[in-house]
C-alpha cells in the first residue's frame, strides 16, 4: 500500500533514534563481519536502517573515530 506522508522523510526519520556512539558500534559490528540482521535485532531496527548507517548514506556526519 501506500505510505501516508510524514513531516520527516527518509534518514531524518530513523536517526533520531541513534546516538553517534551506537552509529559508531553499528558499523564496527559491521566490520567484524556480523550479519546486518543481526545488528538490527540488537539495535531494534531493519536491516534496511542498518544498511543506510554501513553504507554512509545516513549519519554521514559521523567519523568512524572519535
Amino acid at each position: 500500500g501506500l505510505r501516508k506522508p510524514t513531516s520527516q522523510c527518509g534518514h531524518d526519520r530513523y536517526n533520531a533514534r541513534f546516538t553517534e556512539d551506537d552509529v559508531r558500534r553499528i558499523r564496527a559490528m559491521r566490520k567484524q563481519g556480523m550479519k546486518l540482521r543481526e545488528i538490527g535485532a540488537a539495535f531494534n531496527c531493519g536491516v534496511g536502517t542498518v544498511a543506510n548507517i554501513t553504507l554512509g548514506k545516513a549519519w554521514k556526519h559521523v567519523a568512524d573515530h572519535v
